[in-house]
């Protein structure tokens, strides 16, 4: 409290940073919905620890079914991955395990935490948001111009035009302008804060991509995407929430089959829907302006009626 310049900024842009992490963290640990999960655990529960660890495992212990984080004595086959895994319980309670089987399940298939890509991409919009603010802040500060009682009204009244926008100032030839026009310059350029935008809009949109979602509203704007682009993104966004999907129900047929518990999981219904309006609504632009394109064509070839 009380911080003044920089350290002030500073103090947001840690505020503004944390503030989007855990935005962003709900958003990930409700993108997906688990049915018939071991007593106690939530949908959200194991997403979350998903995205804190980047994995789980797969228990049956003589104390019943559970999905747990493991440790491991870190024996690997050939191809690197875990021979044998065992539970650790959050108050240490030990369980029993019949076998020692890794039944892992991934968040991703680059196996990596969630976590550090919620807090890198929280980190990049602060420090964006922090230029922002000195900018800001620097478009605020007052003009101060030296005048006597000749010059004030001129002053004045040029100082009115010139944030008025007008293109034209007609003063009194005596009265020396130049020095109000370097004391309006105050070494920022307002094009600045379009630009960093224009970033913190990408960036933001790259999270949201990665999160599977759409939320973004700049990735939809179509003057600001051009069609080709647009495809793109939507299908990068379709893609990254299917792959995780993939991982999670991988997993569940491999335990269904050997268990038959009936473990399963899709997408959180919200999210689909948008993603299946999203890519419908893709897949028909093409052929709308295909068409568009024919109808003109026939026009322009078509004699005219005189």
């Amino acid at each position: 409290m009380g911080n003044k310049g920089n350290g002030g900024f500073q103090f947001d842009a840690e505020v503004i940073s944390s503030m989007k992490y855990f935005q962003y963290r709900i958003i990930a640990s409700h993108m997906f919905k688990w049915q018939n999960l071991p007593p106690g655990l939530t949908s959200e529960k194991l997403e979350l620890m998903l995205i804190d660890r980047g994995t789980v495992g797969f228990f049956n212990t003589k104390q019943g079914f559970y999905i747990l984080p493991y440790s491991s004595s870190g024996t690997m086959n050939v191809y690197g991955d875990l021979t044998n895994i065992f539970p650790v319980t959050a108050n240490g309670e030990p369980l029993t395990p019949v076998d020692t089987l890794p039944r892992i399940l991934w968040d991703n298939s680059v196996r990596q935490d969630f976590d550090r890509y919620l807090r890198a991409f929280s980190e990049r919009l602060a420090d964006i948001q922090k230029s922002i603010n000195i900018v800001e802040e620097k478009l605020r500060t007052p003009s101060v111009v030296a005048v006597d009682e000749f010059t004030k009204e001129y002053i004045t009244s040029f100082m009115s035009k010139v944030r008025d926008g007008n293109p034209v100032v007609a003063v009194n030839k005596n009265v020396d302008i130049r020095e109000a026009i370097s004391t309006l310059d105050l070494g920022v350029r307002p094009e600045f804060l379009s630009v960093l935008w224009n970033d913190y809009n990408k960036v933001e949109g790259e999270i949201y991509c990665l999160l599977g979602t759409m939320f973004n509203v700049e990735q939809n704007k179509a003057a600001g995407v051009g069609q080709a682009e647009t495809v793109v993104n939507y299908a990068q966004t379709y893609a990254i929430a299917n792959s995780r999907l993939q991982q999670r129900q991988d997993w569940c047929n491999r335990l269904n089959a050997e268990f038959g518990n009936g473990i399963w999981c899709d997408k959180a219904h919200d999210i689909e829907d948008i993603i299946a309006e999203m890519m419908n609504s893709t897949a028909r632009e093409p052929e709308d302006t295909a068409q568009s394109a024919s109808e003109i064509e026939k026009e322009e070839d078509s004699p005219d009626d005189e």
